[in-house]
Order: C-alpha cells, then structure tokens, then sequence
C-alpha cells in the first residue's frame, strides 16, 4: 500500500499552536501535548515552555519559531532525561498503521468520539505506552492532544493544520 505523501510533509507547529509573544518572552502554556525525539531516540512528552527554555539558555542563533518546528517535526533532538520526562519507544504495530492508514482512518481505529461529539478519546484500553505512541502518531497527523489527568484519558482535537511552505 502507498504512503499518503501528506503525512511527510512538515508541519508548522508554531503558527498550528498559535503560539505568541517575543523572542526574548517565555511562551505561554500550550495545553495541548507535544512530543519530541531525545538524544537517545526515545519520543518524549515536551512543554512548549522547554523548547523556549532550550533555546533561550543555549542562545542559538536564527529564529525562535524555526527552532520550535525543527524540534517537534524531529529534524532536531533535545537532550531530554527520560527519568525527568515521560519517554517511550515506538510500537512496529501502530506505527505500520500509521503509515497504511489514511488520517481518518487511523484515528477511527484507535480512538472513539466523546460524549460531546466535538472530538474523540484515545481507547484507554491499550496496553503499556500504546496509548501515548497513539497520541504521538495523532499529533504528527496534525491533530491536537491533550490529557485529562482527573479520566485518565488522551482527548484528540482536529486542528486547523499548517504546513511549512504553503
């Protein structure tokens, strides 16, 4: 089966997130959940905030929000302890889906609407760190994630997506 080509391209998590403010300003909490890969290859869960952080305290040089896509589209790494941080590996399984599957299809097979109708929840039935690889695959799909620490439960919103380049 082909890969959807969309699924390669990257995204513009910054202007997605809407996130705001100055270069020389720490962003504002985003909620929504954000995955990034570490030094070791792990995928990790990352506040906006940390990202700033990084690139505040390191003072790279370029633009802020170039840095911010590099590191959530993986083009980068972050030095992230995985005892600090909530990291996982991969599972083949989901990630096959992921590639097979188109967008909508992918998230009907993990996830079910909510009673609001308004966005879907993560089938908190998987086991281990499915879930979270799930939420991870979503979030590259361009969807938003949040978790809801009071249900246990990853919440998916569709997102407005923006694409680097368009």
């Amino acid at each position: 089966m082909l890969t959807s080509c969309s699924k390669e391209r990257d995204i513009n998590y910054y202007k997605t997130y809407s996130i705001e403010g100055k270069k020389s300003e720490p962003k504002k909490r985003n909620y929504y959940t954000l995955f990034c890969k570490n030094s070791s290859g792990q995928i990790c869960l990352v506040e906006s905030f940390e990202i700033f952080y990084v690139f505040k305290k390191n003072n790279l040089a370029g633009k802020y929000d170039v840095f911010y896509n590099d590191i959530l589209n993986e083009k980068k790494s972050m030095t992230i302890n995985s005892t600090d941080h909530v990291c996982f590996e991969i599972d083949k399984k989901i990630e096959n889906d992921y590639r097979e599957l188109n967008r909508n299809d992918f998230l009907l097979k993990y996830a079910y609407k909510s009673t609001d109708n308004k966005r879907y929840l993560i089938n908190n039935k998987l086991v281990g760190n499915n879930n979270l690889c799930v939420a991870y695959f979503l979030f590259k799909s361009g969807f938003g994630i949040t978790f809801n620490d009071y249900l246990g439960s990853y919440y998916v919103d569709n997102l407005t997506v923006h694409y680097l380049n368009d």
